[in-house]
């Protein structure tokens, strides 16, 4: 794979792949039973709002309990998603 076209945008697809093809490889070495997928939750047809990438600084933070905007955006994500999950069951609940 050329190295030279890493600010090509149409690149990104087929970087994320490898990426995807190398991570997945070494988690089945290790018998970890978990994969990862370079497509967006829409692409996978994953009805869930994606998260946001806590920086190191923001993860360390949280950890001592210092609450910030990027950690509250994650909690609030996390909770829509909760809210979504259950729709969903209580949607497919109704249609039994």
């Amino acid at each position: 794979m050329k190295t030279v076209d890493l600010n090509e945008q149409e690149k990104a697809g087929e970087w994320r792949k490898a990426w995807e093809d190398i991570t997945n490889k070494y988690l089945k070495e290790n018998s970890i039973q978990k994969k990862v997928n370079h497509r967006s939750y829409q692409r996978q047809g994953i009805e869930q709002i994606p998260t946001i990438h806590l920086s190191i600084s923001a993860t360390q933070m949280e950890k001592q309990g210092i609450a910030t905007n990027r950690g509250n955006i994650s909690r609030e994500v996390k909770y829509q998603n909760k809210i979504i999950k259950e729709i969903a069951r209580q949607i497919k609940s109704l249609m039994n």
